[in-house]
């Protein structure tokens, strides 16, 4: 019943009416009775006169109204009695009058005329001890009342010395104990307290609290009290914490505070424990000083004399995973890893001994069973007689530090890129190898690796993408070899292979190195990932011997390198051995690049023309090939000198010699009337050629010349070319492309295919490769490659045209999945001009070229 002490149980209740038996007179110092009646209140007065009870006095007061002065009449009574006769006279505020007014440990007890039905007079009753109705009032009554009474005096006394032996209590407390009222108003405090403070309590008692605190403190516990009054929810039970105390003389300490709310002979209190913390501040300072000192990356250790751990740091369980609780009261043989011997330790001790310290490197182990290494200093740390009390060991884990300088070794003798062996590695082990052929009389062989067009790949790609595509070759060359031979990368695309103790004979040596050679073309000509593109390399590779002949390292490589750039000019991805006789073969190159050069000029190269025809036998185009009609050889295709022509950039007046005659030569049929205009001629054009920077002039020279429309000249481009300027060849496609001039992409599937490529390049056409169209008729991968091609083409609105149609079951395949254009033997063989147009007017005399072809 709000602030009113807990009422007697009935057990309690009996025990004090047995003690009123014996005690039939108590003094009562006063009794009040409140009520809605004068008239009851007075019987109810006069009832209590006549009874045994001693009563110093009785207050009779009215319901509404009369609380609070009755309170103030009298403030300290032992009983009250709620009298009420008329329920209807109780207001709905009398129940906060009634907990106003029992601010001390009377009990109350409420008599009612009637049964109690009103909900004012329900909230009254529920803050009462007792409940009686008139009729009820007996001796009985008067005998419990005198249970109360008895009761309550006898707690007044007990509280009186209790009050006693709790003051000297506090008296006796080392802290400062302060107790304030639920408004924080200070109402005692002990001598310590006094002290703490500097003021006497009958000047403190004038004070609140807060003004014991600095502005900022004091706002805090402010806040607290007032919460904690207010019974919020979210209120703390306690207050805990660091403040700032202001004494009397205006002076601030550091001190430390807990104030506890409490209930207290039926009050709200605040009992407040305060503790002058400025020597614990300069000890709190020192220890952050000394943990400061600990809280370094450099392990700490410290032993007594005897070698026992004593104390370690955070560092030390980092490095060694032995915490602290672990290593207290060990010895720190327990870190030894067993990799030094006795005498390391005889030295190490000798140092300490007589020098007072040791410093140097240690292999230590830790918890887990690493073994791992330090740079550890010890110091022995003497007393004032010049006794050793202790040791201080600080170590750090020195193992980045030694892969750091593995690594540097490292890169002294391997690739950063490949982690192969380098140049100056493979040196080393050739020398090493050349000494044990000679030793042995057994063959080796070194073999010289050089991709093709890898220049290419880096200039259009970056040197991100060409990287990639080096660390894979060398892991596919790695994984090739035997487990004796080495893999080393020079720079750049230049890889080596040296192969060792193959055998005593030449030609079983040759034999094994020739496999081995074959094993690894083909690993390095599968396709790579690179970037999302699936891309196809070659590799051109020279093989020389070496055995117990008096060569050198640096010439055995010259002959390897000899032998590979032998392969190149047989048109790469080629093996090639080193002879002897290969001087003569490069004379003979030589002389056919000084034909080459005169090839045109003596009218010696050729056009031969294949024709395309779409699915109604209708010709729609004529693709021109180039032939080079040698003197002496007879007709050179182009596979043996295109890329010789490249190399000696005659590929550019070669190129804009086709594009001219196949130029006239398409003006000549459409006068002819065997071209009606629609069709369009086919020139192949060469990376090299598109690279220069008159192309697009060049085009259109030629087309103005001879007064040709732009879109009966189609520009076939292979793949390869994508791997050049990307930007460059946009720009010049959509050159040609404004003046008319169309464009398809040869051998499509075959190289550097991509999306992304078909997707920002302006072609019209996709040429699907041979490769894939020879086996579409019983091979199911390449049928499914294209119908996809097929699909993909029509889903970018691009025509697609199949190369190398020769049986009619491909050409049915073909036209089944939606191929709109074909050439090849089975529509008809590349021809010179005239009888190229002989063939094309019989198909067109005979009706649909397809009807009887087989």
């Amino acid at each position: 019943m709000g602030v009113m002490s807990k009422p007697l149980s009935r057990s309690a209740k009996a025990n004090v009416a047995i003690s009123c038996k014996k005690t039939p007179r108590v003094m009562a110092k006063y009794i009040l009775i409140i009520g809605d009646d004068q008239q009851a209140n007075a019987e109810l007065a006069a009832l209590f006169e006549q009874s045994t009870l001693c009563i110093s006095g009785i207050i009779a007061n009215d319901l509404n109204g009369g609380f609070i002065q009755a309170g103030r009449e009298c403030p300290e009574f032992d009983i009250v009695f709620l009298n009420i006769v008329d329920q209807a006279t109780v207001s709905m505020d009398c129940d906060k009058q009634l907990m106003r007014l029992n601010s001390r440990t009377a009990p109350v007890v409420l008599i009612s005329q009637t049964e109690i039905t009103s909900m004012p007079l329900k909230t009254l009753a529920a803050q009462c001890i007792e409940i009686l109705r008139r009729k009820d009032l007996s001796p009985a009554l008067l005998r419990c009342v005198t249970a109360y009474v008895t009761a309550n005096h006898q707690l007044r006394d007990e509280l009186s010395e209790s009050k006693l032996r709790y003051n000297a209590v506090l008296d006796g407390i080392a802290e400062g104990v302060i107790v304030c009222g639920a408004d924080g108003k200070i109402e005692s405090m002990n001598l310590m307290a006094e002290e703490l403070f500097g003021y006497p309590k009958t000047t403190v008692l004038t004070k609140n609290l807060t003004e014991l605190l600095n502005a900022g403190d004091q706002r805090r516990v402010a806040h607290y009290i007032r919460n904690y009054r207010h019974a919020d929810a979210s209120a703390p039970e306690r207050f805990s914490g660091e403040v700032e105390g202001v004494r009397a003389d205006g002076s601030r300490f550091p001190m430390e505070l807990l104030i506890s709310g409490m209930r207290l002979l039926g009050r709200e209190v605040f009992a407040c424990v305060a503790r002058d913390a400025t020597l614990n501040k300069q000890k709190e300072e020192e220890l952050q000083l000394t943990a400061t000192a600990f809280e370094t990356h450099t392990a700490i250790l410290i032993t007594n004399v005897n070698g026992t751990i004593l104390r370690v740091n955070p560092a030390f369980t980092q490095i060694t995973g032995y915490s602290a609780e672990e290593a207290l009261g060990n010895n720190p043989k327990m870190l030894q890893s067993g990799h030094h011997g006795k005498d390391f330790y005889e030295r190490f001790w000798y140092s300490i001994t007589t020098t007072g310290k040791w410093e140097g490197e240690i292999w230590n182990k830790r918890k887990n069973g690493e073994i791992y290494p330090e740079w550890q200093a010890i110091t022995a740390i003497k007393n004032h007689a010049g006794e050793v009390t202790h040791y201080v060991a600080t170590f750090q884990d020195i193992t980045e530090r030694k892969q750091t300088q593995a690594l540097i070794e490292h890169h002294a003798f391997f690739d950063v890129l490949t982690n192969l062996p380098n140049r100056r590695m493979m040196l080393d082990r050739l020398n090493q190898e050349l000494s044990a052929a000679r030793r042995r009389q057994v063959y080796g062989a070194l073999l010289f690796l050089d991709l093709d067009h890898f220049k290419t790949l880096n200039d259009s790609m970056g040197h991100a993408v060409g990287d990639s595509l080096l660390q894979q070759m060398a892991r596919r060359l790695t994984n090739h070899v035997r487990t004796e031979d080495t893999v080393s990368r020079l720079g750049g695309d230049e890889f080596v292979v040296l192969l060792t103790n193959l055998d005593k004979n030449e030609k079983s040596a040759t034999a094994t190195a020739n496999s081995i050679a074959k094993k690894i073309h083909g690993a390095v000509s599968r396709p790579y990932q690179l970037e999302g593109h699936t891309l196809n390399f070659s590799c051109s590779i020279g093989v020389t011997l070496f055995s117990f002949a008096s060569e050198s390292a640096d010439d055995v490589l010259k002959h390897a390198d000899t032998a590979m750039y032998r392969a190149k000019s047989k048109g790469r991805n080629a093996i090639c051995f080193y002879q002897s006789s290969m001087q003569k073969e490069a004379d003979q190159r030589l002389r056919l690049e000084k034909e080459l050069h005169v090839a045109i000029s003596n009218n010696e190269l050729l056009l031969y023309y294949q024709p395309q025809f779409n699915n109604q036998g209708e010709l729609v185009g004529a693709e021109a090939l180039l032939r080079w009609n040698h003197p002496k050889r007879g007709i050179v295709e182009p596979r043996d000198f295109i890329a010789l022509a490249e190399e000696t950039n005659l590929i550019q007046p070669m190129g804009a010699w086709v594009m001219k005659t196949a130029v006239k030569q398409y003006v000549d049929w459409l006068s002819s009337g065997l071209f009606s205009g629609s069709e369009y001629i086919s020139v192949n054009v060469s990376a090299r050629q598109i690279q220069q920077d008159d192309f697009v002039a060049v085009v259109a020279g030629i087309l103005a010349m001879h007064e040709i429309p732009p879109h009966c000249l189609k520009l076939e481009l292979t793949e390869s070319m994508l791997l050049y300027d990307l930007h460059d060849i946009i720009a010049k496609m959509n050159q040609l492309k404004e003046l008319g001039v169309s464009f398809s992409m040869d051998d499509f599937g075959t190289g550097f295919s991509s999306l992304s490529y078909l997707k920002r390049l302006p072609f019209d056409q996709i040429k699907i490769d041979k490769t894939f169209v020879r086996d579409v008729s019983h091979d199911p991968n390449d049928a499914a490659i294209v119908e996809t091609i097929i699909a993909m083409a029509e889903h970018l609105k691009l025509d697609v045209i199949a190369e190398g149609v020769e049986t009619r079951e491909e050409y049915e395949f073909l036209q089944r999945k939606g191929c709109a254009n074909y050439q090849g033997f089975y529509f008809g063989v590349p021809l010179q001009a005239r009888s190229f147009e002989q063939t094309i007017r019989q198909f067109q005399n005979k009706g649909h070229p397809l009807a009887g072809a087989n």
